[in-house]
C-alpha cells in the first residue's frame, strides 16, 4: 500500500483546509470550533444552533481567508507539525476530501461561501469519562475536574488557580462533585437525527463515547432508518467499555474506523490513563481486532500520545505491538500524536541527552523490523514522527517548564498513591538535570 505524503495534502492554496467547508465540529460546554486540533474561536456563540453557526459570519470569513491562502491562528498546531515534516490533520483531511473540494470550491466562492449543509459531523459528546488521564483537562473528562479539585483542597498546589476549561471557575479549594463537573455536549441532536440521510461521515469523541447514551441513540437511529449503510462512522475510545451488542452494531455501517487511545503497554498505560486496568483493556482491544478480522469494513487504529512520561517506553511498546501485529492478519493502523500542550509533558522540553537515547532505541527498533511486511505498512510512519519531534533542532531549553513537570508528577503520585519511577526510570534524570 502506498502511503500518502504530507505534501499530498497541500491543495487549492497555502494553508487551505477542507474541514471548514465540509465538517461541522462541536465542542463541549455549548461551543464549537473548526476541528479537534483548532483553537477555539474568539466568538460568543454558546446558544447558536447548528444552522446559524454553519453559515454564520465567522465560518464564512474562515472559508474566504483559507481559499485566499491565509494562515489562521486557530490552526497553529497543524502548522507546527508541518514545520517538522509531520503530516498534520489539515493535510490528511485535504487528501480525504480532495475530490469534493476541487469539484465545489468555485461554486462555494460564487455563493459567498454559504454551503448548504455539512457532510461530516465531528461531535463532542460531553465530558463524561471513566478515566482521569494525566495530560487531559476538565473539558474532556469530568473526572479530571473532580480529581484536581480534590488535589487542591488537599493541599497539592500545582493546580491551584487553574481553570478546568476556558469558561470554568479557577480551582481554589472547592471540591466538585461528579455531577457539578459534567458538561453537556453542544450537539443539535434534533437537526442531526432529522438529517441522517444527508450524512456521509460522523466522528465522535467524548469524554468517553462508549459511556454516552447519545452514541447509542445515534447508532440505533442510523441503523433503524437504513441510513447506516451510507455513513462512515469514526470515533475515539479508551477501549474500556465494549459490549457485544455495540460491537455488532459497528458492522452495520458503510465503514467504521475505531481509534483506541493507548499510551503504553501494561503499567505504563495504567499510569498515564489512570485508573485504567490493562488486562481488561487489552481483552477489549483483541475483541475489536477479532470483529475486524470477520468484517473488513471495520478498521482498527491505535493512537498513542508521545510525551515525556512515556518517551523511554515507546520502543518497548512498539516491540509488543509488533509481536501482536505479526500474530494477526488484520492490519492495525498506528498513529502517534505529539503532545504540544500542556507544555510540562511536551517532549521538546525534555533534556536533549534523554531524547537522544529515545531516538536511538526507536531507530534500532525500525532497523530490526525492516525486512517485515509491517515495517512500511504499519510502523515506519508513526515511529519516524516521534523521532522527528525529538530531533535536536526542535529542542527547547526551559528548566522552569521541566520543574513544572516534576511538581505535577509528584502531586499526582502522592494523591494517587503511585510512583512514576515504576514506569519511567528517566524521571530522576530530569530532577538531576534541573538541580532538584
Amino acid at each position: 500500500m502506498e502511503h500518502p505524503k504530507p505534501e499530498d495534502g497541500n491543495i487549492v492554496a497555502k494553508h487551505f483546509c477542507a474541514l471548514p467547508f465540509t465538517q461541522f465540529s462541536t465542542f463541549n460546554h455549548g461551543r464549537h470550533r473548526l476541528c479537534c486540533m483548532a483553537q477555539e474561536p474568539e466568538v460568543d456563540n454558546p446558544t447558536d444552533d447548528l444552522e446559524t453557526v454553519w453559515n454564520g459570519d465567522y465560518m464564512k470569513n474562515v472559508r474566504k481567508r483559507m481559499h485566499a491562502g491565509e494562515a489562521l491562528k486557530e490552526c497553529r498546531d497543524c502548522y507546527d507539525l508541518e514545520r517538522q515534516g509531520i503530516m498534520s490533520d489539515r493535510q490528511w483531511e485535504n487528501i480525504q476530501n480532495k475530490d469534493i473540494v476541487e469539484k465545489e470550491i468555485e461554486t462555494w466562492k460564487q455563493n459567498n461561501y454559504n454551503i448548504e449543509a455539512p457532510i461530516i459531523y465531528d461531535l463532542r459528546l460531553g465530558n463524561r469519562c471513566n478515566l482521569s488521564c494525566s495530560m487531559c483537562s476538565g473539558i474532556h473528562s469530568h473526572l479530571v475536574h473532580v480529581e484536581r479539585s480534590k488535589m487542591v483542597a488537599g493541599g497539592k498546589g500545582f493546580f491551584k488557580g487553574h481553570r478546568p476549561y476556558v469558561y470554568g471557575e479557577a480551582l481554589t479549594g472547592k471540591v466538585y462533585s461528579k455531577k457539578e463537573a459534567l458538561l453537556a455536549s453542544s450537539v443539535d441532536w434534533d437537526y442531526i437525527l432529522n438529517n441522517t440521510a444527508l450524512v456521509k461521515q460522523i466522528k465522535l469523541i467524548g469524554g468517553e463515547p462508549t459511556i454516552s447514551e447519545d452514541l447509542f441513540t445515534l447508532m440505533d437511529a442510523c441503523v433503524e432508518r437504513d441510513h447506516a449503510k451510507n455513513i462512515e462512522l469514526q470515533f475515539f475510545t479508551n477501549a474500556t467499555n465494549f459490549t457485544d451488542s455495540f460491537l455488532d452494531n459497528l458492522t452495520k455501517f458503510k465503514g467504521t474506523k475505531i481509534t483506541t487511545s493507548i499510551d503504553g503497554w501494561g503499567e505504563m498505560n495504567d499510569y498515564i490513563r489512570y485508573p485504567s486496568k490493562w488486562d481488561h483493556l487489552w481483552e477489549n482491544f483483541t475483541k475489536l481486532v477479532d470483529v475486524s478480522s470477520k468484517h473488513k469494513k471495520v478498521k482498527v487504529r491505535l493512537s498513542t500520545v508521545s510525551q515525556i512520561t512515556n518517551m523511554w517506553h515507546m520502543t518497548e511498546f512498539y516491540k509488543k505491538l509488533f509481536e501482536f501485529q505479526e500474530s494477526t492478519p488484520v492490519r492495525i493502523g498506528l498513529s502517534s500524536n505529539q503532545l504540544v500542550d500542556p507544555a510540562y509533558y511536551n517532549v521538546r522540553y525534555a533534556p536533549e541527552f534523554m531524547k537522544e537515547h529515545a531516538r536511538g532505541t526507536l531507530r534500532g527498533f525500525l532497523n530490526n523490523i525492516k525486512g517485515s511486511y509491517w515495517y512500511e505498512e504499519t510502523f515506519k510512519e508513526p515511529v519516524e514522527d516521534i523521532i522527528k519531534w525529538m530531533e535536536p533542532e526542535n529542542h527547547i531549553e526551559d528548566k522552569e517548564i521541566l520543574s513544572k513537570h516534576i511538581h505535577v508528577t509528584e502531586d499526582y503520585d502522592t494523591f494517587r498513591k503511585v510512583n512514576v519511577r515504576t514506569v519511567f526510570p528517566g524521571y530522576d534524570y530530569i530532577k538531576s538535570y534541573i538541580g532538584l
